[in-house]
């Protein structure tokens, strides 16, 4: 009997230090899940309200090992301290101008023209890519030249990242195929890029502002994209085609230009399509003798002439725009022949026209043609006779009763947006959700096994006989 019970109080001291060793390692778990916890959390609100601290060393790691690239081709102090020289890329040999550089490439160099302001005229005949870094600025030597010109030979060549001032042009292709002019400031020339029999070549992501002549002119030139530039506050026409089939005229803003914001003359198969074009001191598109042409999807809005000119062209689409005018005495889409060309076979459907402004109208027509003007809202429920005028037959009805939902670029705006909101708010909502869940289930359970262990090994739960 002695004996069962010494045995029976070895157990049951022997049951209650493993117990308290369980449960010392339970507080311990929960201790450190605890602060772990707590870092997760204090580093997930470090990061949160440190954005800018953590941005900036991403910033200047990303730029050190640019900045260290260049040097190691050529001499920095000396790029340095002259304000940046031009350089081919893979050449020890810096250059005092950068149409030294141009001279000294082989075809398929790529030139960087570091910061700084160069004053020359560049000409171009063999095909490069020029990069200007930190908007580097380049100013016409001679006012009466271009500040770049690529010509016969320079096809595929590609100018990107400058600041381009003070030429007849800023940039003039001449005879050339596949270049790409792309994220420029071209600002206070005469066109701000002209392009003369040149095809197939892509203006992109530009700021074409403050040209005396047009922003962009297209002269006998095919197949060529104008994306996404910024074309306002020129002296003449925001984008001119003359004689220049098959492009591309799509995500640009076309405002405030002292002329037209797109004209067309005898100019065929274009596409205009999600343009923002507004508040042009005349016309917002023109076709000029121009057939076939698809004006789609844009915003021509307040525009001081008309919204879309039509004159003596045939067979063009005008369908989705927002076409919209407060301004007095002015029309949304006006129709005419021209010199001997008649306008006909043209399709105006599906667009928002509306004319708000005193004395101001949806739609003329002074051809000698019927003007197929069917399935359009405009503004209301009502019969809109009093909106359309001219010489001419305009088939407005039947007429939409509500607004046509906006395919241009405000809409994408928005959408995007939108988009953007919701990618941005799920993920915290999940990380908040996955560290807070687990950590508060760790203890508990090994608690409850420690005292069970207890109760049974150290005779708190009688045996059964």
């Amino acid at each position: 009997m002695r004996k069962n019970m010494q045995k029976r109080t070895a157990m049951l001291a022997l049951t209650f230090v493993f117990a308290l060793v369980i449960c010392g390692a339970v507080a311990a778990a929960d201790t450190n899940t605890t602060a772990a916890t707590d870092t997760v959390t204090s580093t997930a609100a470090t990061n949160a309200s440190s954005t800018p601290t953590s941005t900036t060393p991403a910033t200047n790691t990303s730029t050190t090992p640019a900045a260290s690239t260049t040097p190691a081709a050529t001499t920095p102090a000396a790029s340095t301290s002259s304000g940046g020289d031009p350089y081919i890329v893979g050449s020890p040999i810096h250059y005092s101008t950068i149409q030294q550089a141009v001279n000294a490439a082989i075809c398929g160099d790529t030139i960087i023209v570091e910061c700084g302001v160069y004053k020359e005229n560049v000409v171009i005949d063999k095909m490069l890519r020029i990069i200007g870094l930190d908007g580097a600025v380049v100013v016409a030597c001679n006012p009466n030249d271009p500040v770049f010109q690529i010509k016969n030979g320079g096809d595929k060549t590609i100018i990107e990242g400058f600041t381009i001032m003070g030429g007849s042009d800023g940039v003039e292709l001449n005879d050339v195929i596949g270049c790409k002019i792309s994220d420029n400031k071209i600002v206070s020339n005469g066109d701000g890029v002209e392009l003369n029999n040149a095809d197939f070549n892509c203006i992109k992501n530009n700021e074409i502002k403050y040209n005396l002549d047009d922003g962009i002119s297209l002269n006998h030139s095919d197949g060529n994209t104008i994306d996404c530039n910024d074309i306002k506050v020129n002296g003449d026409d925001g984008i001119s085609l003359f004689k220049s089939e098959g492009n591309k005229i799509i995500n640009n803003e076309v405002e405030s230009n002292l002329d037209d914001g797109i004209s067309l003359y005898k100019s065929d198969f274009n596409d205009i399509i999600n343009n923002e074009i507004e508040n042009n001191y005349f016309d917002g598109v023109v076709l000029c003798e121009s057939n076939g042409n698809l004006v789609k999807c844009n915003d021509i809005i307040n525009n001081h002439g008309k919204g879309i000119l039509i004159a003596g062209s045939k067979g063009n689409e005008i369908i989705k725009n927002n076409i919209k005018t407060c301004i007095p005495a002015t029309v949304c889409v006006y129709v005419r022949d021209n010199d001997g060309c008649i306008s006909e076979l043209n399709e105006v459907h599906y667009n928002n026209i509306i004319a708000s402004g005193p004395f101001s109208l949806a739609i003329v027509n002074n051809g000698c043609k019927k003007l197929n003007a069917q399935c359009n809202w405009f503004g209301c429920n009502k019969d809109p006779c009093c909106l359309i005028g001219g010489s001419g037959v305009t088939l407005y009805c039947p007429w939409l009763t509500k607004e046509v939902p906006n395919c241009g670029r405000h809409a994408k705006k928005e959408k995007k947006t939108t988009t953007t909101t919701t990618t941005t708010a799920e993920p915290a909502n999940v990380t908040t959700a996955a560290a807070g869940v687990p950590m508060q289930t760790t203890g508990a359970p090994l608690a409850l096994l420690a005292l069970a262990l207890l109760a049974v090994f150290g005779g708190l739960i009688p045996k059964r006989k």
